[in-house]
């Protein structure tokens, strides 16, 4: 655990970020959670180890770390406006509504040259981000972090509409496996690639439809 430290090329690394960082920061042992249930473990590795003389005390292993629980952040998140790690948080877990807000204060509280590749780095975070949860959202390339909230209003009700239209394509999917069993590659891309009449219409026509083709029959 102690090489890092010792290390020489790494304690000149570390002694240049100590002048822009705090010590205790960048030394600090840090554990990311971001599962659903709240975390209940220790952090503290000696409460782990329980038994045993008590001569042995002082050999027990310790190491304290630093907890992010990211679902306990975002909550207390979303009641604080003005500072930079909870507006990050929010812009990651955050949905849809609150992420215009949340990038928003984010650039204000990064103004300045100085933050200019920090900058760079969380748009380019942001962008990939949003693009691997939602799939089908298309996202322009090279957004400046101070663009992201136009780009999140003027893209808004476009979005939503389109993920409403995909509820609906898997509520009518399920609604004919229900009533004529597996269906083929054609019948699932043409619900999947539907617009919002056109499944109204075809889900109008499971109530009187014998066969999954009569749905289809225009």
């Amino acid at each position: 655990m102690n090489l890092p430290l010792t290390d020489p090329d790494r304690r000149r690394h570390i002694a240049a970020l100590e002048t822009e960082y705090p010590p205790s920061l960048l030394h600090a042992r840090l554990t990311r959670f971001n599962g659903r249930a709240p975390w209940r473990a220790p952090t503290n590795v000696v409460d782990l180890v329980s038994g045993g003389p008590s001569a042995l005390d002082p050999f027990r292993p310790r190491l304290q770390y630093l907890l992010l629980d990211e679902r306990a952040l975002l909550d207390k998140a979303r009641e604080t406006h003005h500072n930079p790690v909870a507006s990050l948080f929010r812009l990651g877990h955050g949905e849809l509504w609150e992420m215009a807000g949340a990038s928003q204060a984010l650039n204000e509280s990064l103004l300045g040259p100085q933050h200019a590749e920090l900058r760079r780095a969380l748009s380019i975070w942001y962008l990939n981000m949003v693009r691997h949860r939602e799939k089908d959202v298309k996202l322009p390339e090279g957004l400046d972090l101070e663009e992201i909230p136009a780009m999140l209003t003027e893209q808004a009700p476009s979005w939503t509409a389109m993920w409403t239209t995909k509820g609906e394509a898997k509520i009518l999917l399920r609604l004919l496996e229900r009533r004529f069993g597996a269906l083929s590659d054609t019948i699932q891309r043409q619900v999947e690639t539907a617009d919002e009449d056109r499944l109204l219409e075809l889900s109008d026509r499971i109530l009187t439809a014998e066969r999954v083709e009569d749905v289809f029959a225009d």
